[in-house]
């Protein structure tokens, strides 16, 4: 009896913590995918937008007098493929349910209570502009590398061959850049 007792209490363990890992699976699972969703959204219709990571969304811009930039306004949960739920802050300043769908052309489609629904759309910051001196600098940098390849493509058997090989297909137009 105490053999059984005890295989069966084993049992209940190793269930507990088979249960136990495929919890930590799922939700790693799912905060991969919520994490599908990191970055800037903007709503151009409400005129709002937030940043959003691992699921949390903390506002960038506002159109509400009860959230200010910085307050956390939506939390997103994965259900399935390109379908979430989450709560988010509507412009009285409470949470209400809210389903998304990212749509194929990348933008977030939520439907929310009270018979809302409006689209985000996914803000995409320019790269920061360089300024000359970074830019000669850049371009030194390339010259330099260009001359080593010179160095040494010209003691190959097809100094064409090689800096083609070395340098890509344009080494003739970095030849006249650096000259």
């Amino acid at each position: 009896m105490s053999f059984c007792y005890a295989t069966c209490y084993r049992s209940q363990s190793l269930r507990a913590v088979l249960c136990a890992l495929c919890m930590l699976l799922c939700i790693g699972t799912a905060t991969a995918q919520v994490s599908r969703l990191d970055g800037e959204w903007y709503s151009p219709q409400w005129k709002y937008g937030y940043r959003l990571k691992n699921g949390v969304g903390i506002a960038t811009s506002t159109n509400s007098p009860n959230y200010k930039p910085g307050d956390e306004i939506i939390r997103v949960f994965h259900v399935e493929g390109n379908y979430f739920e989450g709560e988010q802050v509507y412009r009285d300043g409470r949470f209400y349910r809210i389903n998304l769908t990212l749509e194929p052309d990348g933008r977030l489609f939520i439907m929310g209570e009270r018979n809302v629904s409006w689209y985000m759309e996914h803000v995409s910051r320019p790269a920061p502009e360089r300024s000359d001196r970074a830019k000669e600098g850049v371009a030194k940098a390339k010259c330099l590398l260009f001359q080593a390849a010179r160095q040494s493509c010209a003691s190959a058997g097809s100094y064409a061959q090689c800096m083609s090989i070395r340098w890509g297909e344009d080494w003739m137009s970095q030849q006249n850049r650096c000259q």
